[in-house]
């Protein structure tokens, strides 16, 4: 402790006397100004606190010194090998992520387009189907061909929904058959006139049975024939009556063999015909059933 005192003077009076040491421990504690002022108890000026007494000492603050650690290179190639792991571990994580959500986002696309192409096929079938039964009871061409016409115009209209190529040809397939459909539909009652003369011939019959026959299948064909539009048809049962009118001419003149001739030219020629009636149907019934694949 110290031996000096001394007197503050403090709201307008003098106060002491205090040792350096209480008066230290006040401006420490903030109770007291550095800037009061103060004289010393033996005597002498008043002056200011902070130039008689030293400020407090300060209690250093201890310091650690940090220690460096030294990796070593084994150290530091692993570390870099884990990070770039983990970089690539993360980084295919959110490949797989995006590829699945891609996907997912294909599947619903997809499943979406089946289901507009499914009423699509749906609505022709509905079409077709009614078509079928107006060319069944139809006996007008110039009546019918306005109805696959209107149906076609429709049919366009949907398939302006779908961007399938398959569809939009096995649908305008299905329109082109309706169109020939009538004319096949005369020609294969044609047919089936000649189809009456080959069961009498492979069965067996007498010149005179089978000259009325033929006949009769020309007539019939003859009124037939102005309600078909294709010529080409017109021509082709044209060809095949003309075998069995040669027939019956050769056989009139006792050359039978020729006769079997022609008539074997004639069931030639009948066989491309009923696959063009064949096909005709299949085109057309195709589009009936929305699940009936192409392949």
């Amino acid at each position: 402790m110290s031996d000096k005192t001394y007197f503050l003077w403090q709201g307008g009076r003098e106060t002491g006397p205090f040792d350096e040491d209480a008066l230290r421990a006040q401006v420490s504690a903030g109770a007291l100004s550095p800037n009061v002022l103060v004289r010393s108890s033996q005597g002498g000026d008043w002056e200011q606190l902070s130039g008689v007494i030293s400020p407090p000492r300060s209690t250093p603050k201890k310091s650690f010194p940090i220690k460096q650690i030294r990796l070593s290179r084994r150290v530091v190639v692993i570390l870099m090998i884990v990070a770039v792991a983990v970089l690539f571990l993360r980084s295919h994580m959110f490949e797989e992520i995006i590829a699945n959500i891609r996907k997912a986002s294909e599947e619903a696309r997809i499943e979406k387009q089946q289901a507009v192409e499914l009423k699509i096929l749906q609505q022709v079938s509905d079409d077709f189907e009614k078509l079928n039964k107006t060319l069944e009871a139809s006996s007008d061409y110039y009546r019918y061909n306005d109805s696959v016409t209107a149906l076609e115009t429709k049919v366009q209209a949907v398939l302006s929904e779908t961007q399938n190529e398959d569809i939009k040809k096995r649908v305008n397939q299905g329109v082109a058959a309706f169109y020939l459909a009538y004319d096949f539909k005369i020609a294969s009652q044609v047919l089936k006139e000649f189809e009456k003369l080959r069961s009498v011939i492979d069965v067996g019959l007498s010149y005179n049975e089978y000259s009325k026959m033929v006949l009769d299948a020309k007539i019939n064909m003859d009124a037939l024939l102005p309600q078909i539009n294709d010529n080409s048809l017109k021509s082709e049962l044209r060809n095949i009556m003309s075998c069995f009118v040669r027939a019956r001419t050769v056989w009139n003149e006792g050359y039978i063999s020729e006769a079997r001739q022609e008539w074997s030219q004639a069931y030639e020629l009948m066989k491309p015909f009923r696959f063009k009636l064949l096909l005709n149907k299949v085109d057309r019934d195709l589009k009936v059933n929305p699940e009936v694949d192409d392949d």
